[in-house]
């Protein structure tokens, strides 16, 4: 699947780490308008945030496009919606979708945390409201990298998480292009801490890869990323099934060991996970007795766990199953278990879901002094690197 036309052309040389690489262009997507980024600051809505704007702005109509009012320096408001419209303060206007455009350098501050670009506010239910960051493709990478991955990490490192993020979030912006946003702000898209997040190392990192993305027979490739592999990476479409590109395959990986969540023990008792998983049975009145695996991917990680009641027994996907338990408390599917008494005790390996990019083991290689190139071909083998025109 294409995800964005692109077409390569003209050839580009970059030095990454010493190591002379040989780019394509990406012809048609030479616009900077284009590489606008959407992402939802607001989770599943708001009732009401908190709004400062420094420099000029101005409100237009998100859907006719009417200029509303335009004036400076919006000191700390409140900012609410509902059926009747959305109100910055005691100022009204009779709209389901404000936007708030702010000129290029100058930021707004929302529940206290600093961002670039411009607002989108939908009113999404009677009392909620959705908060939409428009922001340049490189302001939004410079608005993740440390979210994502230590400053203070070896600058190889940081390089190959900038151009994956760069090319996830394009990635993403294709597929979700009908919808009111691309991405969000927390780990279920990239951690994006926006203009407060910015560093004068991060900032040159990007700067240094700007517009370099990762392709798969010149399309951009979904370039997923997880902290810790815990030895082994997973193949995409073994946890999106339709994600099924070669560069997303399982490889052996031994560099992330020093990882501080590479082996880890969680205990959950069986009747704390009733009550997250009670929606599948039939019976709302079934009780959980056992939980065993079923069987496991290549990769070592379990891919169903079979589920015992007092009434039957469920088949669940163990990617599901992480879900609704809790994805910070079972790190990974790369998990053995067992039962003492009343609890699950789950013996795992790694972080994250365990596709593409190892952020762990990239800083492991980086430290044997691997070029960011190879540190990303290490991962998403098949694939080249390209800059955007």
């Amino acid at each position: 699947m294409t995800v964005i036309g692109i077409k390569f052309s003209k050839l580009f040389y970059f030095v990454f780490g010493f190591t002379l690489l040989m780019f394509a262009s990406a012809g048609d997507l030479s616009a900077e308008n284009k590489h606008m980024i959407r992402v939802n600051l607001s989770s599943k809505g708001f009732e009401s945030f908190d709004l400062m704007i420094s420099g000029r702005f101005e409100c237009r109509d998100g859907n006719s496009g009417k200029l509303l009012w335009k004036d400076a320096d919006l000191p700390l408001t409140g900012v609410k919606g509902g059926e009747t419209g959305i109100w910055l303060g005691s100022k009204s206007f009779v709209t389901n979708y404000l936007e708030i455009r702010l000129r290029p350098d100058e930021t707004f501050s929302m529940n206290n945390k600093k961002y670039r670009g411009d607002i989108a506010i939908y009113v999404v239910s009677k009392n909620k409201i959705l908060v939409v960051n428009h922001i340049g493709l490189e302001d939004y990478i410079k608005g993740v990298l440390v979210g994502e991955m230590p400053k203070r990490w070896p600058e190889n490192a940081l390089r190959a998480q900038a151009i994956a993020s760069r090319t996830y979030a394009l990635y993403q912006k294709g597929i979700h292009q009908d919808e009111l946003y691309d991405l969000t702000a927390d780990i279920y898209s990239q951690v994006y801490g926006g203009f407060g997040n910015e560093t004068w190392i991060s900032n040159r990192i990007v700067k240094e890869t700007k517009g370099v993305v990762l392709v798969y027979k010149n399309t951009l490739i979904p370039a997923f990323f997880h902290s810790t592999c815990g030895g082994k990476t997973e193949y995409g479409n073994m946890v999106w099934k339709k994600i099924d590109v070669p560069c997303l395959k399982s490889v052996t990986c031994n560099f992330c060991s020093d990882a501080p969540n590479y082996d880890w023990i969680f205990n959950l008792k069986l009747e704390d996970l009733q009550n997250k998983i009670k929606d599948i049975f039939n019976d709302s009145s079934e009780i959980v007795i056992s939980v065993d695996v079923k069987n496991k991917t290549s990769s070592g990680r379990v891919k169903q766990l079979n589920i015992t009641t007092s009434q039957g027994q469920y088949v669940m996907d163990a990617v599901d199953f992480r879900l609704r338990v809790s994805p910070r408390m079972i790190k990974s599917t790369r998990f053995d278990l067992s039962t003492h008494r009343d609890q699950l005790v789950f013996h795992g390996q790694g972080w994250g879901h365990g596709v593409g990019f190892c952020q762990w083991g990239a800083k492991g290689l980086a430290e044997k002094k691997l070029k960011t190139d190879e540190i990303l071909l290490f991962y998403y083998s098949g694939s080249k690197l390209v800059k955007l025109q």
